[in-house]
């Protein structure tokens, strides 16, 4: 008897001992890993990781209202744009979660979940995209059409990130002018999924320990990679999936069941409003001079992490986040991404005159009230009905569905978007709308690429005849788009002209462009060639970037070294700037019986003035001369759109087509030589 109860007595202690073990030795690093064969039998836990969190729909709120009100262009949120970043952890860590439990207790099926993504993803997807296509089909025309298709085709394979990635390019339509280009990000997503839980699942076989070792390898070899391709390929680091899976596996981290549990109440508190500050911080400071994602992602996705953690515990910020109107925005968050950017571009389209703050309320209300629709009517049913189809017919029906997609998709690209006979006055506008300005630009020599470092670009073909007087236009695509009317006007007064231009890169010395990691070498490279040659004239033409005054700061320091050379230069104004594509007004003008091509009220005067006014006042005591292109081709502020042929002399809304090149150097060129 006294034996049993000793072994009883050193039972209980031992227990005791377990208990205060499990309870305090969790945030230590080897009680987390022995605490991972513990996960099944500890009931609390599975309860608290299957709940239902209030707090994580409020967090998908703010990130979709991020988002939106970022992409309604109203000048707040500037960097709501890392929205998409918060949505990525918060999709890495409920998937994540759900993945190692299933795992854990051996009833995990590849097929099972890709049934679950496939009733969670397609239902709003076949619905929005559908919606979309009609109102494309009706609207848009042929290129247009075409282009969507396209697109379309991409977004179905949940490959649109690659599409835009390599189908986007400088001379590509305006982001606004593309309905589906939101769908990058599901692209990103559904391509996480695809790969892990099939390393999940292998890593976890020769031991627990290898998963974390693969999460944690790949985190920082994705992070490493979004930040190097900021510098060499920004475009990448956008889009592809190796340089955002780290977003996604930072959820993936905090859903491991061995991830440190807060159970101070007033650590998780902390916690939680730390990771608010961060979010917060990401949206009211970054702007578009932030190179993101790359480290700078790190702060939205660690605020979405810090709030995910804290708020497992009940505190004001996971009291705040479950508030009604939040929590209903987060359930439809998925639908109200889905339709908001569609929304925005046709509005765009048919509404461009429309004040700025009216078309967003208008827009932002549409898209919650669409929303919830797509929500109740779509989601919910498919998500809630339990069908007694097996996997494989569930898997079935969605591949048959996405295959009719592309399809109908696919039907539309190959016949070119169904070209009807154009009248032969609304010909050439619509030639206009496939213009490929490559060629005319010297695309690669004169003209440099975004991927281009300059010392590996030929540049002797852009320089002018030295036994002549040369001019040399230096600067961007504003620069460029005016050689093909400058040469022959020049030639014919005895000059010859040369060309040193880059994408987006101002001929602005030390000075970075994000987004063109080799301008500041391609400037300071055409800055020698520029001091050698020695040009009769030289000519500075770009779209200022005039809101950042560091930027004009820096441009009078050029003019200046420029000036101090003996050179004589002259500084361009921007081409007027329209609210739209210049194709489509001179279409909507032919297709109403006008013969008028000038317009005033199309045009972007806050942008055009804005511009003028801080480059001429950054000019102000240099003796270089000011040339406003606005004032000399638009008299009276009306502004030509097309010559008697009725061809457009803008292809966008700012770049001049040949004919447009022509025109405008006919009326800046007295002024330059005078």
């Amino acid at each position: 008897m006294y034996s049993s109860e000793g072994q009883a007595r050193r039972k209980q202690a031992r227990k005791r001992s377990l208990r205060v073990v499990n309870e305090h030795s969790e945030p230590v690093f080897n009680a987390a890993w022995a605490s991972w064969d513990a996960f099944r039998t500890e009931p609390n836990r599975d309860v608290q990781m299957l709940r239902y969190r209030a707090d994580i729909d409020g967090l998908r709120a703010l990130a979709v209202l991020g988002v939106v009100i970022f992409h309604l262009q109203i000048g707040v949120l500037h960097g709501g744009y890392s929205g998409v970043d918060i949505f990525f952890v918060i999709s890495g860590y409920l998937i994540s979660r759900t993945i190692y439990e299933e795992i854990l207790e051996s009833r995990f099926s590849i097929a099972e979940f890709y049934v679950r993504r496939a009733r969670r993803i397609l239902p709003g997807f076949f619905s929005v995209i559908i919606l979309t296509s009609i109102i494309a089909c009706l609207t848009l025309y042929p290129s247009e059409l075409t282009a969507y298709a396209k697109s379309a085709i991409a977004s179905a394979l949940f490959s649109a990130n690659i599409y835009f990635y390599s189908a986007l390019n400088y001379f590509s339509p305006n982001a606004t002018e593309i309905p589906l280009l939101h769908l990058w990000s599901l692209g990103v997503e559904e391509q996480f999924y695809i790969f892990f839980p099939l390393i999940a699942v292998a890593s976890m076989r020769p031991g627990k320990i290898w998963l974390h070792i693969a999460i944690a390898g790949t985190l920082v070899s994705s992070l490493a990679a979004s930040q190097a391709y900021l510098y060499i390929d920004p475009t990448n680091s956008f889009y592809l999936l190796h340089s955002r899976a780290f977003e996604l596996l930072i959820g993936s981290i905090i859903a491991l069941p061995t991830f440190p549990t807060i159970r101070n109440s007033l650590a998780s508190a902390a916690t939680a409003f730390a990771g608010l500050v961060a979010i917060s911080m990401s949206f009211l400071l970054y702007d578009d001079t932030i190179r993101f994602p790359g480290m700078a992602a790190l702060l939205p996705c660690i605020g979405a992490a810090c709030i995910i953690i804290g708020c497992k515990q009940q505190n004001p910020i996971s009291n705040l986040l479950s508030v009604k109107p939040l929590n209903i925005i987060g359930r439809i968050s998925y639908s109200l991404y889905l339709v908001h950017w569609p929304l925005i571009v046709f509005a765009n389209r048919f509404y461009p005159d429309a004040d700025i703050y009216n078309r967003a309320i208008a827009i932002f209300i549409a898209s919650l009230l669409l929303a919830w629709i797509n929500y109740t009517i779509v989601e919910q049913p498919f998500r809630k009905v339990k069908p007694q189809w097996k996997s494989f017919k569930l898997l079935g029906i969605s591949a048959a569905s996405l295959g009719c997609v592309i399809a109908i998709s696919g039907f539309v690209a190959v016949n070119d978007g169904f070209p009807r006979k154009a009248s032969t006055r609304t010909a050439n506008a619509l030639a206009m709308l496939q213009y490929n300005p490559a060629h005319d630009y010297l695309s690669r020599t004169c003209f440099l690429d975004p991927d281009q470092p300059p010392l590996e670009s030929d540049r002797a073909g852009c320089l002018p005849d030295p036994t002549k007087k040369t001019v040399m236009l230096w600067g961007d695509s504003h620069a460029i788009h005016l050689y093909g009317g400058l040469k022959p006007l020049l030639a014919e007064r005895g000059y010859s002209l040369g060309a040193l231009t880059a994408s987006v890169c101002a001929p602005i010395l030390d000075e970075d462009v994000i987004g063109r990691p080799f301008c500041s070498a391609s400037n300071d490279q055409d800055f020698a060639i520029i001091k050698q040659l020695h040009p009769s004239i030289l000519i500075l033409s770009a779209g200022w970037n005039y809101t950042v005054p560091s930027v004009m700061e820096s441009l009078k320091k050029t003019v200046t070294k420029l000036t101090d050379l003996g050179l004589k230069v002259v500084v361009l104004g921007e081409a007027p700037t329209y609210k739209q594509r210049v194709p489509l007004l001179v279409i909507k003008r032919i297709e109403a019986g006008t013969t008028e091509m000038s317009s005033g009220h199309d045009l972007d005067l806050q942008k055009i003035i804005g511009s003028e006014e801080a480059v001429s006042a950054a000019l102000k005591g240099t003796s270089a001369k000011y040339i406003s292109v606005y004032q000399a081709a638009c008299p009276k502020g009306v502004c030509p759109m097309a010559n008697a042929e009725e061809i457009p002399y803008h292809y966008d809304n700012v770049h001049l087509t040949p004919a447009g090149s022509r025109y405008y150097a006919k009326e800046i060129l007295p002024q330059i030589l005078r």
